[in-house]
């Protein structure tokens, strides 16, 4: 008995040192990112109104057929009108279709996911990617939460070895769309003085005479713009990992950077967080629905140890959560990260408690039903790819599948700093998580 008890403990500490989850460290000025600590299986008993694959599939296939692919472009929109569509409406689907991928295993959901993003390709307005007809700062926008959806599908078909027949397409669209995103790399601002921490983020690029130039470096873009576009960075940097080889060493850079500066801006509220639309620049309290942009790279940023994000930071965070999911009433939703604001009969100023906010259910467990008690009252009757793609997580949570290159939920030794990455495991995910937004044109406030 003592034998197979040694044995099993030897196997468990073995398979928990390979996979290592652990910090991000700085070795000789190179950034190297490793694992946040290991989360645990949401606990949940409530069941969704749409529990299982067949019941998603059934109420997908009742609006838009079994073959449909909802919210493509004929042509006949002008320009601004696709990358209102592709951004907004697109970027869900993709999100959707890559999360019922993962959870069932089946490849169905990334065909669609590939003829959406074959047709925004298609429709690419300038070298800088769509949007340019509105204005700089939407097109920056734009393409950033565009670029996100993207860069989504490109990972999980990289980091998954069920899906390594997409892998040529996801190379075909990362080598499109890294010159785009290195369009913008003028629009970065390094250790910017005129705000606390000195943080580093992305600038608007609509001052100047002729309203095209890049502003000063006090003009921060909202960090909901910047976020989706350090978030993009930050998944080509693990594909370029995942695959061997060497990425730019400015995507983790500001990938960490915009992580970062998150922590220079973010307030007690209590036991959670509290922060404004504009960052450090103020604006006012974040809004639930633009905030789960930031949190699409926050959870993220903490996976891989950016930013100086820690535990605590992510226990606050689902504390914000919280306090958006107690406030408002029984199962419904504050539509500020402070706990104000009502949705009324509103359901896209609730939906995106079910996208990437529902990532924090891994620092409070407690969470996932409450989402699901909102999902269940509100929006049974999924009408558009936000509500689509909320349903696909909460599926994707309650079967506990992970999105990351690493398996969450088994402890792992504090790591050893080291000069050179870990490798890259093809493991089976076994918990863990992966947002929403307004649309519209943001605030192009700048100084």
């Amino acid at each position: 008995m003592k034998k197979h008890i040694v044995a099993k403990t030897v196997l468990l500490l073995s398979f928990a040192a390979i996979l290592v989850v652990g910090v991000f460290v700085s070795m000789q000025g190179v950034l190297v990112p490793q694992y946040a600590e290991a989360a645990t299986c949401p606990v949940s008993s409530v069941t969704p109104a749409i529990g299982n694959q067949a019941a998603w599939d059934s109420k997908f296939s009742a609006r838009y057929g079994t073959g449909g692919v909802p919210d493509l472009s004929s042509g006949a929109e002008t320009p601004a009108q696709r990358a209102e569509k592709f951004s907004w409406q697109g970027h869900y689907w993709v999100r959707a279709y890559v999360s019922m991928a993962k959870t069932y295993g089946d490849t169905k959901y990334l065909d669609k996911a590939v003829s959406s993003i074959d047709n925004w390709f298609a429709y690419q307005e300038t070298s800088q990617g769509w949007g340019a007809s509105i204005n700089p700062s939407q097109m920056f926008l734009d393409t950033g939460v565009i670029a996100q959806a993207i860069t989504v599908f490109s990972y999980e078909v990289w980091n998954d070895s069920r899906f390594t027949a997409y892998r040529p397409k996801a190379d075909s669209y990362i080598a499109k769309l890294e010159p785009i995103l290195h369009t913008y790399d003028a629009q970065w601002a390094n250790n910017v003085t005129a705000y606390n921490g000195s943080p580093s983020f992305y600038v608007y690029s609509t001052c100047g005479a002729d309203g095209k130039s890049v502003c000063s470096a006090a003009s921060l873009v909202m960090y909901n713009q910047g976020a989706t576009m350090v978030k993009a960075l930050l998944l080509i940097d693990r594909i370029k990992r995942l695959k061997g080889q060497t990425p730019d060493a400015g995507y983790l850079d500001k990938a960490n950077k915009g992580a970062a500066y998150f922590k220079t801006f973010a307030r007690l509220n209590g036991t959670a967080y509290v922060w404004d639309y504009g960052g450090a620049r103020g604006s006012g309290i974040e809004d639930t629905s633009h905030g789960h942009l930031d949190l699409s790279h926050l959870v993220w940023a903490y996976q891989f140890g950016l930013g100086g994000l820690t535990s605590t930071d992510m226990a606050r965070l689902a504390g914000t959560a919280r306090v958006i999911l107690s406030s408002a009433g029984a199962n419904d939703v504050s539509t500020r990260v402070d706990g104000t604001g009502l949705a009324g009969t509103n359901d896209y100023e609730r939906v995106s408690i079910g996208y990437d906010w529902i990532d924090l259910v891994d620092y409070d467990q407690t969470l996932l039903d409450k989402v699901i008690n909102v999902f269940n009252a509100h929006m049974s009757a999924p009408s558009s790819a936000r509500f689509f793609f909320g349903w696909a997580e909460i599926l994707r949570k309650k079967n506990c599948v992970s999105l990351y290159d690493s398996v969450v939920g088994t402890p792992a030794p504090t790591p050893t700093p080291t000069p050179t990455l870990p490798p890259v495991l093809s493991v089976s995910p076994t918990s863990l998580s992966f947002g929403n937004v307004v649309v519209g044109t943001q605030s192009t406030a700048k100084t």
